[in-house]
């Protein structure tokens, strides 16, 4: 079960995301219910957790979107130096 102080912190990062790219219709918002059922139903891990993974410090992170990706989810990462990043969410 994912822990709501986890959920919350992924709702505030990915609710100041904003839309960029071709592919943002695929994209969901932290005010989509689509992204708690996942969290809830285990179908991705918390973005905290993924960034970990993928070594991208918390203090980099612009923008956050969930976005659907060949069949599974990837977190689109704004970084603060100007690049994006996709790092998968399950």
């Amino acid at each position: 079960m994912v822990k709501s102080s986890t959920i919350a912190a992924l709702a505030l990062l990915i609710a100041t995301a904003l839309p960029w790219g071709g592919a943002a219709a695929a994209c969901m918002s932290g005010q989509d219910a689509r992204v708690m059922q996942l969290l809830e139903q285990n179908q991705v891990v918390p973005f905290p957790a993924a960034a970990s993974r993928a070594g991208i410090p918390a203090n980099q992170v612009a923008a956050v979107q969930l976005c659907e990706a060949g069949g599974g989810y990837v977190y689109r990462v704004k970084l603060r130096q100007g690049g994006t990043q996709e790092i998968p969410a399950n």
